[in-house]
């Protein structure tokens, strides 16, 4: 699924922007319904080997992981240091819906 994105420095109207908004939110929304169906299948397999839905330090591994993923980003950045830490703030909020989507969808029967 690879996006051919124009920089951002080539979006200089609202509207560029806009449209530019759009495509990602796009690939997110693709990629969402994947992870899904992905969750359903971790369900069914937890299910047949009696595993809980519920993995605290697998939880905990994805939150480490994805903060460490996004720190390497934000070393590449221009970005203020009040930016970034709505960065780090909204990754780790994004995280930690997404586990609670995919406990909730794994515990459907």
């Amino acid at each position: 699924m690879e996006a051919n994105w124009r920089a951002i420095d080539e979006l200089k109207t609202l509207q560029d922007l806009r449209v530019a908004i759009n495509e990602v939110d796009e690939q997110i929304l693709k990629l969402f319904a994947r992870r899904e169906e992905i969750c359903i299948k971790i369900g069914e397999v937890k299910k047949a080997e009696g595993k809980a839905v519920l993995d605290t330090s697998r939880e905990q591994e994805k939150i480490a992981k994805n903060s460490a993923f996004v720190e390497k980003q934000l070393e590449e950045s221009s970005m203020d240091e009040d930016r970034k830490e709505c960065v780090r703030i909204g990754t780790r909020n994004l995280t930690e819906t997404l586990m609670a989507e995919g406990r909730r969808i794994q515990s459907v029967q």
